[in-house]
C-alpha cells in the first residue's frame, strides 16, 4: 500500500486560514486538512494522524493470529499505544 510515509502530525502555520488544522509528516508534506469549525475536529485530526500506526498495528495483529493463533502481549502493548495516539493521549 502506498501512502505518505513518516510520522504524521498536526502542523501549525501562520499561512493557514483561521480555524483550520493541517496534518503532515515530519518533512511537512501535506496530508489532510480539518476545519476546526466542524464538530470533533481535534478528535478527527488525532484519528487521521494515527492512521498509519493503526494500519501497521492491524498488520501485526493479523501476523500474530496467523502465526501464533492468538494476539501476543507485545502486540497488546502496540495496540494500547496506537489507540492512545488515536485518542490524542500520546505525548
Amino acid at each position: 500500500m502506498n501512502y505518505t510515509k513518516g510520522e504524521w502530525k498536526v502542523l501549525s502555520s501562520p499561512l493557514l486560514p483561521p480555524a483550520t488544522i493541517m496534518i503532515g509528516n515530519e518533512d511537512e508534506e501535506f496530508i489532510a486538512m480539518v476545519g476546526e469549525r466542524w464538530a470533533n475536529a481535534d478528535a478527527n485530526a488525532n484519528l487521521i494522524v494515527a492512521a498509519p500506526d493503526l494500519y501497521e498495528a492491524l498488520q501485526v495483529v493479523l501476523s500474530d493470529l496467523e502465526n501464533e493463533g492468538e494476539i501476543t502481549m507485545p502486540t497488546v502493548g502496540i495496540i494500547n499505544k496506537v489507540l492512545a495516539k488515536a485518542e490524542g493521549k500520546e505525548q
